[in-house]
């Protein structure tokens, strides 16, 4: 073959590849020869040079061992039951109860799926007794008992299993506080500031019985009833108000006629009595229907305070006291043309360009003028010499 047949030999040989090449590879000697196109010895059969990826077989499907990765990760129980992750619960007993039938800690609180139907715990939730501590910490695990534990939501025990409560028991101690009141920070180990959840002596430090967020003996401080989260029914719970600085024995702090609780769902300032300055009070703006939080309800430059002192509607812009705006005269009197010409007092216009000078009449304005004439002349002598 000349030299220009081989180029395009091997030129061709891509093409016919993708026509004729349906899973068998085609290859070419390295100086490009194969004796021919088509020749025997340029093809190698499926069998000893597969697909990338591909089998032996004619079928495109994985073969088992390739897809997991080994011959059989799944066992079976004591009857032949098969128990794919191992955890101590056939798979169907998995599919009964909802847990992963792969996953040997399906809530990932520490406890295999197993144990924790021995324990009588919930599987499939990391706290059972829901009181803030979960499961595995509650028994003192401070490593997971699988390696499918998700290490960013097990909570290893603080003290190795020194403390310990119990998973099915909300308040283990019963002194009336829950495990996770006591153990604040929920990591089995009693901290700084935390009770002890197996002694129920010092429950009271921490009992809340109204469940406000204030313990009765912060209520008992206060004044306050623990019995009652709102103690004087203005709608805001006690430790609320201690957040606004209301008083939480006082349903009207500011005694403006409205509730706390209303004050602040509707915006205005319960420590405040007129919280727009416009002369009413806030709970009289809400009897009258003018805005509490605008001093000119309508918008006509008498605030509502006036309109309401005067006897004018302060919804009706076109209705205004009489005296309404004379303060705002510069000239004591109500001649706007006059005020527009005490105001050009620097000889200039707003824009502040010479060539836009005020007008202005009588002496005033003649003075300007020759003033601004002979410093003309002035600078026109220096210039000259």
């Amino acid at each position: 073959m000349d030299v220009m047949g081989r180029i395009w030999s091997v030129a061709l040989l891509p093409a016919v590849a993708l026509l004729f090449g349906s899973g068998c590879g085609l290859y070419v000697v390295g100086d490009g020869s194969c004796g021919g196109l088509f020749d025997d010895g340029c093809w190698e059969s499926e069998e000893a040079n597969p697909r990338p990826g591909g089998h032996a077989d004619d079928d495109d499907a994985a073969d088992d061992d390739d897809v997991a990765g080994d011959d059989d990760v799944s066992t079976d129980d004591d009857d032949g039951e098969p128990d794919t992750d191992g955890d101590g619960l056939t798979d169907a007993e998995e599919d009964e109860l909802g847990t992963d039938p792969a996953d040997q800690d399906t809530d990932d609180d520490g406890l295999e799926d197993g144990n924790e139907v021995d324990l009588g715990t919930d599987p499939t939730s990391p706290d059972s007794d829901g009181d803030g501590v979960a499961d595995g910490t509650e028994e003192g695990l401070d490593h997971p008992q699988t390696p499918d534990t998700d290490p960013e939501v097990f909570v290893p025990d603080g003290d190795a299993g020194e403390t310990t409560t119990d998973p099915l028991d909300p308040d283990t101690d019963g002194g009336g506080a829950m495990d996770g009141a006591e153990d604040a920070d929920g990591d089995g180990k009693i901290g700084d500031g935390e009770t002890d959840p197996n002694d129920s002596a010092d429950d009271a430090e921490l009992l809340d019985s109204d469940d406000d967020g204030l313990s009765d003996a912060q209520e008992d401080e206060l004044g306050t009833d623990p019995e009652d989260a709102d103690t004087d029914a203005d709608t805001l719970d006690d430790p609320e108000e201690l957040e606004w600085n209301t008083d939480p024995l006082d349903s009207d702090t500011d005694d403006d006629g409205l509730l706390d609780g209303d004050e602040v769902d509707n915006g205005t300032d319960p420590l405040d009595d007129d919280t727009d300055d416009d002369g009413l009070l806030d709970g009289e703006e809400v009897a009258e229907g003018t805005d509490p939080l605008d001093d000119d309800t309508d918008d006509d430059g008498a605030s509502d305070g006036t309109e309401v002192e005067q006897g004018t509607d302060p919804f009706d812009p076109d209705d205004t006291p009489e005296n309404v705006g004379d303060d705002d005269d510069a000239s004591g009197d109500d001649d706007d043309d006059d005020d527009a010409e005490s105001e050009c007092t620097d000889g200039f216009c707003e824009s502040g360009e010479v060539s836009c000078m005020c007008r202005q009449s009588g002496a005033a304005g003649s003075s300007s003028l020759a003033a601004l004439v002979l410093t003309g002349m002035v600078l026109a002598l220096r210039r000259r010499r």
